[in-house]
């Protein structure tokens, strides 16, 4: 493994002598003895054809300080004022390392790096253990009441706010033509298809790992949340796009997740409908798609306000439902009407975005309590029809995490309202 890797850079390195600015904001005296001054690091990491890398390994030497690149390639990172080094590593090799000065109330903005080694659609980082994943939108584009397709309705109508008429992180996938597939969202990067060999959880982790392919090999077993992002829920039979994911079947998909409740069981999605579950025998057979890039870390804000963000999606969402079970369509008029921490752009989740909010170290319910306290191990309504049924929509049973299909005008669904931010 190189060491270090040749690279361009898109400004000059003369950064080295250079500090975030003047010493002039150092003269406050005895008033911050007690605090020690910081002030913020960014820049960007790209691929050799201005591709984005997300996941790229940050590290800051001197404090210590780790970040990583979210989606655009971009980092931040908050340190204290002096003398600092900074390396960037991609796929366990360091691709840059210099040192810089820091001063105080004085931003720096770091030359862009430009990874010569990476690129041709491949710009998912190695298994860093963090970053900033976006959720992908679900795909759905048509509106639908209780039992048919309808035109989508105007805000005040019945019906509004469903997933069709929210749309955002649109699925972007690019084939490489190297048998990989990149998510241009997430950043992650993709077997294009299994190998139609069933295998028990063990023996799919271990190809996994074992893999060599577009002449990387640091491929793994996907997460359940990680499979969630490539399903589309406007398609089913499959609820993948097999232009993209060629010879994919109607059947179930390895992650590398155990069950919390059960640890002879993990997760899989049944990729016929998009469903994840946490209860497949570890002992049974299932197909097993490999991924590599970052794997998303769980990082959540308290706003002090009734509100959560999720710092890794971006996301803003209501800290404790209201403990009022409601059917679908006066679920979808609660949210749109609701007022909270002065915003008036609430909505249901989609399936996705409710999914994102699962924590699968935990059961009954299984969500992180701290940040959401007094969630139900019930079942969340999302805005999200399911498409083999337009009567039924997608929702979570929070007991364990399973997404599940509840008919629209059923009783004790409970909701979670969400704002895109």
């Amino acid at each position: 493994m190189k060491l270090f890797r040749v690279l361009s850079i898109s400004l000059l390195i003369a950064f080295i002598a250079i500090g975030c600015g003047s010493s002039a904001g150092n003269g406050d005296g005895d008033n911050n003895m007690n605090q020690t001054p910081t002030t913020t690091v960014s820049g960007k990491v790209l691929d050799k054809n201005s591709n984005p890398i997300a996941g790229a390994k940050v590290t800051i030497t001197s404090d210590p300080v780790v970040v990583f690149t979210d989606s655009d390639g971009n980092y931040t990172a908050t340190v204290e004022i002096g003398d600092h080094s900074i390396s960037i590593t991609v796929n366990s090799d360091i691709i840059y390392s210099d040192t810089f000065t820091c001063y105080e109330n004085t931003p720096l903005v770091l030359p862009t790096v430009t990874d010569d080694d990476t690129g041709d659609g491949d710009t998912g980082g190695g298994d860093t253990g963090g970053g900033t994943i976006k959720v992908s939108d679900t795909g759905q584009s048509k509106c639908y009441n209780g039992f048919k397709e309808i035109t989508c309705p105007s805000s005040g109508d019945p019906f509004y706010g469903q997933d069709a008429q929210y749309t955002s992180n649109p699925m972007s996938f690019k084939s490489n033509g190297n048998g990989t597939v990149t998510d241009n969202i997430t950043g992650l990067v993709w077997q294009q298809q299994d190998d139609n060999i069933l295998r028990n959880w063990s023996n799919a982790s271990a190809y996994c790992n074992d893999l060599s392919l577009a002449g990387h090999s640091d491929w793994r077993t996907p997460d359940e949340f990680e499979l969630l992002s490539i399903a589309g829920y406007s398609i089913f039979d499959p609820a993948i796009d097999t232009a993209i994911f060629v010879n994919m079947t109607s059947t179930a998909y390895w992650s590398a997740t155990s069950s919390a409740e059960y640890d002879k069981r993990a997760w899989y999605l049944n990729s016929e409908y998009g469903i994840i579950d946490a209860f497949g025998s570890k002992t049974g057979d299932a197909y097993v798609l490999c991924v590599r890039g970052a794997k998303s870390a769980i990082s959540y804000t308290n706003n002090g306000n009734g509100t959560v963000t999720d710092n890794v999606t971006g996301l803003m969402w209501q800290r404790e439902d209201d403990n009022t079970t409601l059917i679908w369509e006066p679920a979808l008029k609660y949210c749109e009407d609701l007022t909270l921490a002065g915003y008036t752009d609430w909505k249901v989740p989609n399936i996705k975005e409710l999914s994102s909010i699962i924590d699968n170290t935990m059961y009954s319910p299984a969500i992180n309590s701290t940040y959401f306290p007094n969630t139900k191990a019930s079942t969340y309504w999302s805005s999200t029809t399911t498409p083999s049924g337009w009567g039924n929509a997608w929702t979570v049973y929070f007991r364990n995490g399973t997404t599940s299909i509840k008919g629209k005008y059923s009783f004790g669904v409970y909701l979670r309202c969400v704002r895109l931010t």
